[in-house]
């Protein structure tokens, strides 16, 4: 899944950061469920049901979003999908509009995104809708026990501000106009606008179903959405007794994987987890004689033999510009807009190239070989060998880092200014502290001190759900710091800030978290 991550952030580095962040969960209250079930009978009872209906609604409401242009036209979606743990299934669905259609003022913005309560007057169909589906809460002091309540606070970011204007904020999402003066009654409270979620008034009345229709600018939202998928399946704790009077407690529970009906159900019929707008070929990085193999137990030479035979994609990539020099001007993430490979060969494409991107799979630092492959690979037209690559002014290195040393690409921070760049839009933070740390560990960056200020706010967003500002960066440099350790560093030695012990609510709160992740043993 961190693959397909990788895909999406391909589709936005090409099409331009999504502009719209939609969620849209399925009603379980919908007529087309309700007046299906046989009597007696209520929606959790009949998974088969939700599940083929919510296919039917979310194809409609993509169809909306992306042919006729509820809320503009599109050039590029992609979405995932998401069970709750009670079995509702939610699609985030991440758009990217024309350059016509994106939002450039707070006015273009109120027009498509709401966030206040409708007129029951003017409007009472829409007024018991967005009290239904989109009111979040009661929580906080008037419900200091509600589900979303974590450390005396709201997990939601619930009760919002009022605001008279949409304003814009530096995360990439608006700060949307609430103002004050509309309320509602709502589970026995009385809620104003700062307890609502975003909605878009023609697909609610449409669609009749909570989603939460926001502006956005930033490929952060693309982590965002694939975290649902790759971060690990739910889990469950079961305990079997077999009858046993006495029993090991802690040996009888293990980890689960929790699947809920409409999720089996889903599966079963064999419905897309997600979908996006453009066909992306990956393109493999393999250096001479080291191609990836894989096999059955007791087949290996077979496997091996197939593998020397077998032509890799850059290999036929070598061959095509040694006999088409028209085509030597193209780098390897140029070729497929212009061919297709046929498993043996590239032939050039006679149509459909607008709607097919390419790109390199993600290399690590630490793989040094490749990761200088690369960069050769995203630089050098026309290759016609590996040999070709490790040639600069007629002489042939003996290494891809000595022929980037000697073609002056590492000659500043830029290389490791653009592998970061990479790390933060394809990974997690996690991962971009690693790398982060592996370069000041193996690769000795001129300007350490810019780079840290560049992507300090990218290596800390884990945090920064659960900490302030200057806290979040703080924990940053203590886990860069602990890599840097294992390789006889530390951040004062490399010239990064020196991290300080942190209060104990912090560490707390970190350890709270890695307590609450599965054991991933018993992931399938």
């Amino acid at each position: 899944m961190r693959e397909r991550c990788a895909d999406a952030t391909s589709i936005f580095t090409k099409c331009g950061a999504p502009d719209l962040f939609i969620s849209f969960t399925a009603n379980p209250k919908w007529p087309a469920i309700t007046e299906n079930l046989r009597p007696s009978e209520h929606t959790t009872d009949n998974a088969d049901l939700l599940a083929r209906v919510f296919t039917l609604k979310l194809k409609s409401f993509m169809d909306d979003l992306t042919v006729h242009g509820a809320l503009g036209k599109s050039i590029a979606h992609v979405y995932t999908i998401e069970f709750q743990k009670r079995g509702l299934p939610c699609a985030h669905i991440l758009i990217v509009l024309r350059t016509d259609d994106k939002f450039s003022t707070s006015e273009h913005i109120d027009k498509f995104v709401r966030a206040e309560i409708p007129s029951s007057v003017e409007t009472p169909r829409l007024h018991e809708f967005v009290t239904k589906c989109l009111m979040h809460g009661p929580c906080g002091i008037d419900n200091p026990g509600a589900p979303c309540i974590e450390v005396s606070q709201c997990k939601k970011m619930f009760s919002r501000e009022f605001r008279t204007e949409t304003a814009m904020n530096m995360s990439g999402y608006p700060l949307y106009r609430r103002r004050p003066g509309d309320t509602a009654s709502v589970r026995g409270s009385e809620m104003d606008n700062r307890f609502f979620v975003l909605y878009n008034p023609y697909l609610l009345l449409k669609y009749n179903a909570h989603f939460n229709v926001e502006v956005c600018t930033s490929l952060r939202a693309v982590k965002y959405i694939y975290k649902y998928i790759y971060k690990g399946v739910d889990c469950a704790n079961m305990v079997l007794t077999a009858g046993q009077v006495q029993y090991n407690e802690i040996a009888n529970y293990i980890d689960a994987m929790y699947v809920s009906a409409p999720e089996a159900m889903w599966r079963l019929l064999g419905s897309h987890m997600h979908d996006r707008s453009h066909a992306l070929m990956r393109l493999p990085v393999h250096l001479l004689n080291q191609k990836r193999v894989t096999c059955k137990d007791g087949h290996e030479e077979e496997a091996l033999e197939a593998a020397r035979s077998r032509q890799m994609m850059i290999e036929s990539w070598f061959k095509l510009n040694q006999s088409d020099p028209d085509d030597q001007t193209l780098l390897y993430t140029d070729i497929p807009y212009n061919y297709v490979y046929d498993r043996i060969n590239w032939k050039r494409r006679k149509r459909g190239g607008n709607k097919i991107l390419a790109r390199m799979y993600v290399l690590n630092v630490k793989d040094a070989e490749r990761f200088y492959l690369h960069i050769l690979l995203l630089h050098v037209p026309g290759d016609t060998s590996f040999k070709f690559l490790q040639t600069v002014d007629n002489f042939i290195y003996d290494t891809f880092n000595r022929a980037v040393f000697h073609l002056h690409l590492l000659n500043s921070d830029e290389e490791w200014d653009h592998c970061l760049h990479d790390v933060s839009t394809y990974r997690m933070s996690k991962q971009l502290r690693k790398t982060f740390a592996f370069i000041l560990s193996f690769c000795i960056p001129t300007n350490v001190l810019e780079l840290w200020k560049k992507y300090l706010i990218d290596m800390s967003l884990d945090y920064l759900r659960n900490t302030i500002e200057a806290a979040s960066w703080n924990l940053a440099l203590h886990d860069i710091n602990a890599t840097l350790e294992q390789h006889g560093l530390s951040c004062t030695s490399i010239g990064l800030p020196v991290p300080t012990e942190m209060p104990l609510k912090y560490n707390l709160t970190i350890k709270t978290k890695k307590e609450r992740k599965p054991n991933k043993e018993y992931h399938p």
